[in-house]
């Protein structure tokens, strides 16, 4: 089991065996001890898909680069890896999505490494032609972490890992005060490979997600799973939780 310890204004998770990640919490992102910087749940392009239903919103990526550029002068990170999902649609890229993705890519100052996500249909070649790692939706063994979307379950070597993390589900908390409201949630769930999942929430901000009691992973615990607020706030275990968030 891990060990939350704080550190300053933010919290990290400090692991048996010496493995120290830094949780960013209102960042929706995670620096491994390697500098390997996570997000994920970009969906680029998604603005094309709000703007059919009426939404009139400014292309994403802009306001998604600046933030990820943010955070890689911050944290001095290495490399930028994405944990799936970096474009919006189902099946093969539109040409407004490869534009996006493309100025994304050409703009940032260290190289990056794309989990294919189930949003990322027709992407590999693409991405492959610009320099970028790219590795399927199982994932990969990343300096004792194993990395992986979610949509699909993790590769062979997840049980040599000290955490799996993922994102794909984008969990969230209903919280009920004199209105309801849905909050992005952390959460971490035992799994039966033995090391625990860290879900991350979504980079892009405007996405909705699932809340625990929605996630039905057969490799999960989710009555076991430890529930964070956004901001790192510990609201206590799933199954004690549950009747109060939604």
């Amino acid at each position: 089991m891990a060990n939350w310890i704080l550190i300053g204004m933010g919290l990290s998770l400090l692991k048996l065996g010496d493995v120290l990640m830094d949780i960013l919490w209102e960042d929706s992102a995670v620096l491994l001890d390697n500098k390997d910087l996570l997000i994920g749940d970009l969906h680029i392009g998604l603005e094309e898909k709000m703007r059919k239903s009426g939404y009139r919103l400014i292309r994403m990526h802009r306001k998604l680069l600046a933030k990820a550029l943010n955070l890689i002068d911050r944290t001095d990170a290495r490399r930028l890896i994405i944990l799936g999902d970096l474009k919006d649609s189902i099946g093969n890229p539109t040409d407004n999505e490869l534009y996006q993705i493309d100025e994304f890519i050409s703009e940032l100052p260290v190289p990056l490494v794309v989990v294919l996500g189930n949003h990322d249909g027709g992407l590999r070649n693409f991405l492959e032609q610009k320099g970028v790692q790219v590795y399927s939706s199982s994932g990969f063994l990343d300096s004792g972490y194993f990395l992986f979307h979610g949509n699909a379950r993790p590769g062979d070597r997840a049980s040599e890992a000290e955490m799996l993390i993922a994102c794909h589900w984008h969990p969230v908390v209903r919280i009920k005060d004199k209105t309801i409201y849905v909050e992005r949630a952390w959460i971490k769930a035992p799994t039966i490979y033995g090391p625990p999942l860290l879900m991350m929430p979504a980079f892009n901000d405007i996405l909705g997600g699932a809340t625990p009691d929605e996630i039905n992973e057969p490799y999960l615990d989710i009555e076991k799973a430890e529930v964070y607020t956004y901001d790192g706030t510990f609201l206590g275990l799933w199954e004690q939780i549950k009747n109060k968030f939604k």
